[in-house]
């Protein structure tokens, strides 16, 4: 089946090479695979992608290998790395979900749920069991049982849906129902070692121990690597007092992954010896509960210890265990400030100030107390931008140190936080201090404002204090930098800079400011070479990464944006700037899922802020929740009643939200307040359409001519309604018409093209386009869809002369759709010249299923089997549901006397059900292989 790709679609272009040895080494790293002999596949699959660093099927096939290897974290980067390549994300998802959810990424998890739409069957089946266990480890089981039961019935013989089933009913200790699943899962597969294990965990429940073990050691045997079956075994010996036999199990388990906690724990318990009979039954105890839940939980051992164990790392500078002992310690004795204070030392030392935050607010009842703790917490809190809990904990601190008058300054710095930079001022001015003897905090605070509110001569006395009094340190000079900047002095900043820099070339205030001037001047790749260089030093300096971010973002490398604000937000998990730039990303790239987590947050922080508001209400609606949108949009038709234009943006909103009642009153609004206002009955004819209201529809575009005559978007509105009445003829002499008055209207041309590929008026369509093609040879956008519609007409002379024409056009040169198209015609003609004109595509790196199924196919076709494989192997991964694609594979494994595989492929191919051209040949290539 020949894959042609229309103007209307879209070509995702990414860097793609095929070389002899990529080929070669990723066929022996298949055959490899499935022979058991993984570390010989990952060998090949490194060899492969060393060859062709995006070889999409060699990436999928290393995530199985590192994940069988408890490599999660690898497995993972390769199945993100293959999305993003453009990896099917049918062939994705079973796996990469797993990865998430066992690492407990559960909100990465549900972002995929805005790709429910291209999920195969088999695919939200596991959609299914995936949403399932997240609710049932947020405690919803109920939620989690309609889950299972809808997998169930979506493939009633899979047995993983079975066995998830199974474990909800054994975690609500419903026996009976939890043997009748698991013995229904055993008729359909005896030897399921998953399978086994919960037949274990029902005669555990069940207080039946011996019967328990005989089943794991089932298990075992099916699968003598699974850990979960290991820890099971271990955990059955120690409660039968099976000490030597526990041991030997606990062994493989450490040799298998050394780190693991619960192997560590249980052989602390084990090994540590057996004077701690009562402490170990009761660690065993706890243990035998939060394995089954849980199984990276660790458990502590007594306080005192703990406290040993960090103070001693802390002052060898073990810091990653030191964090490890002391916040295990203080979960136990949060009233211990001595141990606060050491572990904010730690964050510090580390950077980790959203660690820090969390430490001060969970024990804030304790460290309020501590002037110099707390007060740290409330900058945290600012520096996030959660200025409602700033505020709070401002004021129970202000209530122990009142007579404080870091409390003013403190009070200042909220209100400045606020926006209200004004009283912030204000509230500095009424301390008796003068620029010469304040204290630095202080100083720098009311400069900072004095530039924040133009008073520039207020600012001109602190700037010179600074200066006089020698201060040096980086805020200072940020201070001065800005100073200069303000006031529009970028070449004195810059002379500032350099010399600061000269002085100190590892000043980061100062390497940052002249990155900030440089970006304002358009300098901004001299700007990214600065941040990056302070950013290789000064891994957390904030402003660095939110302005790198900004200047990514502004150039449209979303990737490289993302990665500056994750870094933020590890460390500053609700920094405003950063989340404002994530949810700006989040939407430019169309991830609707996490832009709605992100603008939830935003909402709540701060409340009625339009921006806000309405990418939240945009965010509901791309998702399809437009019940929910409802919120947001009432807020927005409260704050924007008086302002037409919003009142048109609200009605498009509404509309898309299917609240077309609303948005029918928001444009009668905006009609009223702005009456000389076109878009506005524009946009009311087609929301009235949309209400299948054809008499109110008429009167507005009467309304409409009256008002403004005729016009192209008037011819266009008339064609709608008669394409509302079934009126198909005269709708297409409207939409026509609607072309004469205005050959760009798209909207016309996109509804007479499909008009003519229902065959109504095709020839005046082709007249037409014909007629503005060669008048107007910039509209190359016509010429396009009139060779897509001769495409699909079969008039393949007329399609191949205007694509040749589009293709001698600079801009389409190499245009892969174009080239597409033009090698399915040839390939009829001319197999040489077919797979020319499509390896262009390639080799500028065009990559898309259709592009790659048409050339490996072409390559099968040549003789070239070999070579075509490797190309259908990535069309498969970036589209496995496409039964041509499935029946081309067969065809080229079968040439290579590859059979087995073959078969699989070629059923395949005819259990999708798929109408293509080749199903016939499918069938009898099937029957062939026997």
């Amino acid at each position: 089946m020949n894959k042609f790709l229309v103007a209307l679609c879209l070509l995702c272009i990414t860097n793609l090479s095929f070389a002899d040895q990529q080929a070669n080494e990723y066929e022996l790293a298949v055959k490899a695979f499935h022979s058991g002999e993984e570390n010989e596949a990952f060998i090949h699959l490194k060899n492969a992608l060393k060859a062709n660093p995006e070889h999409l099927s060699s990436k999928l096939m290393l995530a199985k290998v590192y994940f069988n290897a408890n490599n999660l974290g690898s497995a993972e980067k390769q199945l993100e790395e293959a999305l993003v390549l453009g990896a099917d994300i049918n062939l994705v998802l079973p796996l990469l979900g797993n990865i998430l959810l066992l690492q407990g990424k559960t909100n990465e998890l549900l972002a995929f749920e805005e790709r429910i739409n291209e999920f195969s069957k088999p695919s939200l089946f596991e959609w299914k069991l995936l949403r399932g266990r997240i609710y049932l480890k947020n405690a919803q089981p109920e939620l989690a049982r309609n889950e299972f039961e809808q997998a169930t019935k979506l493939m009633p013989n899979k047995t993983s849906a079975m066995n998830t089933l199974a474990t909800l009913y054994l975690r609500q200790k419903e026996y009976v129902l939890a043997e009748q699943w698991i013995e229904r899962s055993l008729q359909i597969a005896k030897n399921n070692e998953r399978t086994w294990l919960l037949k274990g965990d029902l005669a555990a429940g069940q207080n039946n121990l011996p019967l328990a073990l005989e089943h794991y050691q089932t298990a075992y045997r099916l699968d003598p690597q699974d850990p979960k079956i290991l820890r099971s075994l271990v955990m059955t010996h120690l409660k039968l007092n099976q000490i030597e036999q526990a041991k030997g199990y606990l062994k493989i388990i450490q040799e298998q992954t050394p780190n693991d906690p619960t192997a560590i724990l249980i052989g602390a318990t084990l090994f540590a010896g057996e004077d701690n009979t009562e402490m170990a039954e009761r660690a065993l105890a706890d243990l035998s509960q939060k394995v089954s839940a849980a199984e990276t939980e660790e458990l502590t051992d007594a306080n005192t210890l703990l406290f040993i164990q960090g103070a001693s790392e802390f002052i060898l500078e073990n810091d990653e265990k030191a964090q490890q002992y002391l916040s295990q310690y203080l979960r136990q004795k949060p009233s211990d400030l001595g141990a606060t204070r050491m572990l904010s030392k730690l964050y510090l030392r580390n950077n980790e100030s959203y660690k820090l935050q969390l430490l001060l607010q969970d024990n804030f009842d304790y460290i309020i107390r501590d002037l110099g703790l707390s007060v740290q917490l409330v900058y945290l809190y600012i520096d996030a931008g959660r200025l409602r809990a700033a505020q709070q904990a401002f004021e129970q601190i202000r209530a122990y140190h009142s007579d404080s008058n870091y409390m003013v300054i403190l009070d200042a710095e909220l209100a400045r936080a606020s926006g209200e930079s004004e009283r912030a001022f204000s509230l500095l001015e009424e301390l008796p201090f003068t620029e010469d003897n304040a204290p630095i905090k202080w100083l720098q605070l009311k400069g900072e404002l004095a530039l924040e509110l133009n008073k520039f001569d207020q600012a001109s006395p602190v700037i010179e204090s600074l200066i006089a009094r020698n201060i040096n340190n980086a805020n200072a000079q940020n201070l001065i930098a800005a100073y200069y900047i303000k006031t529009k002095q970028a070449e004195l900043a810059l002379r500032y800079l350099d010399e600061v820099l000269a002085n100190n070339p590892n000043n980061v205030g100062a390497s940052f400011n002249k990155a900030v001037v440089l970006r304002a001047q358009g300098s901004t790749e001299e700007a990214l070479q600065i941040l990056d260089t302070l950013l290789a030093v000064n891994k957390q300096h904030t402003p660095s990464h939110l302005l790198a971010a900004r200047i990514h973002l502004e150039q449209k490398n979303y990737l490289e944006a993302t990665e500056q604000l994750d870094k933020v937000l590890l460390y500053e998990q609700d920094n405003r700037q950063a989340r404002e730039l994530k949810l700006d990303t989040y939407m430019q790239t169309a991830q609707w899922s996490n832009a709605l987590a992100e603008v939830e947050k935003l909402n709540r922080e701060y409340i009625l802020n339009e921006r806000y508001l309405s990418a939240y209400a945009e965010i509901l609606i791309r998702l399809e929740r437009y019940e929910d949108a409802d919120y947001p949009l009432g807020l927005l038709d409260s704050i924007w009643k008086e302002q037409p234009n919003k009142l048109i943006g609200l009605a498009r909103m509404q509309a898309q939200a299917k609240q077309l009642a609303n948005a029918k009153s928001s444009l009668l609004k905006s009609h009223q307040l702005a009456p000389e206002n076109m878009s506005t009955l524009i946009l009311l004819t087609k929301v009235e359409l949309e209400q299948n209201d054809l008499e109110a529809a008429e009167k507005t575009v009467a309304d409409l001519a009256n008002k403004f005559g005729e016009s192209s978007q008037l011819f266009l509105l008339q064609g709608d309604i008669q394409m509302r009445k079934s009126q198909k003829e005269q709708a297409q002499q409207n939409y026509s018409k609607a072309v004469e008055l205005n050959a760009f209207n798209r909207e016309a041309v996109v509804r007479l093209y499909q008009l003519a590929k229902q065959g109504i008026a095709d020839d005046a369509f082709h007249q037409q386009m014909e007629g503005l093609v060669t008048t107007a040879a910039e509209l190359a956008w016509h010429k396009r869809i009139l060779a897509d519609s001769y495409l699909h007409h079969k008039q393949l002379v007329k399609a191949q002369q205007h694509y040749e024409d589009l293709l001698a056009l600079p801009a389409l040169k190499q245009d892969p759709g174009i080239l597409n198209n033009l090698a399915n015609i040839y390939s009829g003609q001319d197999l040489d010249k077919a797979y020319q004109t499509v390896a262009q595509v390639v080799e500028q790196g065009a990559k898309n299923a259709a592009i790659l199924d048409t050339i490996g196919w072409i390559e099968v076709q040549r003789g070239n089997v070999d070579q075509g494989l490797v190309y259908l192997r990535e069309a498969y991964t970036m589209n496995a549901s496409d039964a041509a694609i499935r029946y081309h594979l067969a065809f080229a494994l079968s040439k290579l006397g590859r059979k087995a595989e073959a078969k699989a492929e070629a059923e395949a191919a005819v259990e999708l059900d798929q109408q293509f051209s080749e199903y016939e040949d499918a069938k009898a290539l099937l029957e062939s292989l026997g």
